[in-house]
């Protein structure tokens, strides 16, 4: 169950960051200022080539954004986005040893083709429930006196804790759609469903219908990992019916449009509507057979694949 609500999170957090402006923006309130305005973002694109061992595929789902800098357009500039939802503070090696094997593999790959080397910046995302504890700089794992510390290989990451950060309400809040993914990642362990119906009010008040899909995926995440069926929800937005003066407001027209389906069905909606945006349609054929699909792993598997592969044959393959 753990590992099937991790790839839950991490699949919404690749979702939502795989938009080139919703990463633009991320990265506005999460890297320095300084390294931000040095970037050239007409050149942003994702790297969609697996730089990790063959058996850390299924255990390292990173982003990876590529770009240029705005001086040194010769030089490929790499933004390596970690997802965590979760924390073991009593292992703090692992972070880093995972940051490292990536960067070290995209190096020696450059190093051996006798090119210029990438440059590189870590950055870990987290939203969990645990406090994190783990340094940002390599060195400070080791507990040794400080004269040794200062000669040894260091290197850090960037951390973004939704926890304690305070630029989502701030910087970002004329994105509604990144603004309203890092709310519910920020808010996705805490009981009460207040985040909930703030995400449900923005996008009415100030998205209005212009991107109704992406608030029934930032929905559907929720409801997935809290186990929010058809009734439930319309319990919940029992609140926002009772702010209305009429009963044919446009909010009941716009709640009322809101798909709560199944997790099959909307499994397999999603993997649909996610094949035709970046494929362009789909054969009828190929849309029977996702429908037919009702193995929620398999979905899952599918849905983790649509962001990387090449073909939509790469997906269909994983429903088989």
């Amino acid at each position: 169950m753990k590992k099937d609500l991790t790839n839950i999170h991490n699949n919404f957090f690749l979702h939502l960051l795989s938009n080139k402006q919703n990463a633009i923006d991320f990265l506005r309130i999460s890297i320095p200022e300084d390294v931000f305005n040095q970037i050239d973002f007409d050149y942003l694109d994702f790297d969609k080539q697996s730089h990790v061992l063959p058996n850390l595929k299924s255990s390292i789902k990173d982003l990876v954004i590529k770009t240029k800098l705005k001086n040194k357009k010769e030089l490929d500039f790499y933004l390596l986005v970690e997802h965590k939802s979760s924390v073991d503070n009593s292992r703090p090696k692992d972070i880093f040893i995972q940051i490292f094997k990536y960067i070290f593999n995209i190096t020696f790959e450059d190093y051996k083709k006798n090119k210029e080397l990438r440059v590189v910046i870590p950055l870990v995302f987290y939203h969990g429930q645990k406090e994190w504890k783990i340094p940002t700089n390599f060195k400070d794992i080791f507990d040794v006196d400080n004269s040794i510390k200062q000669n040894l290989i260091d290197f850090n990451y960037i951390l973004f804790n939704t926890k304690d950060n305070t630029k989502i309400n701030k910087e970002i809040i004329n994105n509604i759609h990144l603004y309203s993914g890092l709310i519910a990642l920020k808010t996705i362990f805490e009981e009460e469903y207040k985040s909930l119906l703030e995400i449900i009010r923005l996008f009415y008040y100030f998205d209005k219908f212009k991107t109704l899909e992406e608030l029934e995926t930032i929905i559907y995440y929720i409801s997935l990992v809290k186990n929010i069926d058809k009734d439930k929800f319309e319990n919940i937005t029992k609140e926002l019916f009772e702010e209305l003066q009429e009963e044919d407001s446009p909010m009941v027209t716009f709640l009322d449009s809101i798909k709560i389906e199944g997790k099959i069905e909307k499994q397999q909606q999603t993997l649909i509507r996610l094949l035709s945006k970046k494929f362009g349609s789909i054969t009828e054929y190929e849309k029977e057979f996702i429908e037919q699909c009702s193995d929620a792993e398999k979905l899952d598997n599918a849905l983790d694949e649509i962001l990387f592969a090449e073909t939509k044959f790469n997906v269909l393959d994983c429903l088989k």
